[in-house]
């Protein structure tokens, strides 16, 4: 038997679900995909995307000629958001969790955009300012977490 107990209700909730006694973390519904993995995906998004010449709306991943290349190419130069975030998830965690992490990710970051990151395409100014509000909000829970 699954149970669900809500450690927390914030935008990104943490849940525990306890299978006999192994527990597993989730954040925002992702299976063992932990806060801190995400947070610290954010912020090396948001170091590669500091200079705007990193950064394309789509496709995923271009290369030096403006030719689209899988995110984890060694060509890849420039990245969307969803293609930064499947680079860096698969430089830090083996699969399935790297696909579990960005995905959560990106998960997070549509419902902090109302809905707009994946059915709009945004602007750099947009999505750079989505990211550094996302960090910002899990920094804010993290701080409010330790500070009851």
């Amino acid at each position: 038997m699954i149970t669900k107990t809500l450690v927390k209700s914030t935008l990104a909730d943490r849940v525990v679900i306890s299978r006999g006694r192994f527990p597993q973390v989730m954040f925002y519904d992702w299976r063992d995909v932990e806060k801190a993995q995400v947070l610290n995906l954010l912020k090396q998004v948001r170091e590669l995307f500091l200079d705007q010449a990193n950064w394309v709306g789509w496709p995923i991943a271009i290369d030096r000629f403006d030719k689209e290349v899988s995110p984890h190419s060694i060509e890849a130069r420039r990245f969307s958001l969803m293609g930064a975030c499947e680079k860096f998830s698969a430089l830090v965690h083996s699969a399935p969790l790297c696909d579990f992490v960005s995905c959560a990710t990106k998960d997070y970051l549509d419902d902090l955009s109302n809905n707009k990151l994946f059915k709009e395409e945004l602007s750099y100014t947009d999505e750079f300012a989505l990211i550094s509000l996302a960090i910002e909000e899990l920094e804010r829970e993290e701080v409010n977490a330790n500070n009851p």
